[in-house]
């Protein structure tokens, strides 16, 4: 019986982010000839998100959302209201929507670390760890949101 009940619950989950994942819209400001910025579309896109590319760079989203420059990187999505700065993994994208925090800005994995999405090509290099971080209301203050 307790095995019914956990494949129940399993279920429950994958079709809950399923369904959550095939509405999510995210509106990428990149420049147009970055490859990178490229590679982590494509990245969402094969996670079943809709994207929108904005080919004009993301210096003036950045600038209008008001958060620090030392926590950018060379892309910046708009995901339900939420800032989305960088190569995040879309397990983490996921994670901020389903718990909807209202105190912060997004989240945002500054630079362009190697091994994060979109940096993940193996002509990049060795893998670095990095951190997802939560940009508060502020647009300086942080918190680690995941580690990889």
């Amino acid at each position: 019986m307790a095995f019914i009940k956990y494949i129940f619950i399993f279920a429950t989950v994958i079709f809950k982010f399923s369904f959550l994942q095939a509405d999510i819209v995210a509106n990428v400001w990149k420049s147009p000839t970055c490859q990178c910025c490229n590679e982590w579309i494509e990245y969402l896109k094969q996670h079943k998100f809709k994207v929108n590319s904005i080919n004009s760079g993301n210096k003036l989203i950045r600038e209008k959302y008001g958060y620090s420059k030392n926590l950018s990187s060379c892309h910046t999505a708009i995901i339900q209201g939420y800032i989305v700065e960088g190569h995040v993994p879309a397990e983490d994208i996921l994670k901020l929507l389903e718990i909807k925090p209202k105190n912060v800005l997004g989240i945002t994995v500054p630079n362009m670390p190697i091994g994060s999405p979109g940096m993940d090509h193996p002509s990049y290099g060795q893998k670095q760890s990095f951190d997802v971080l939560l940009i508060k209301k502020d647009g300086v203050t942080t918190e680690v949101f995941s580690r990889y």
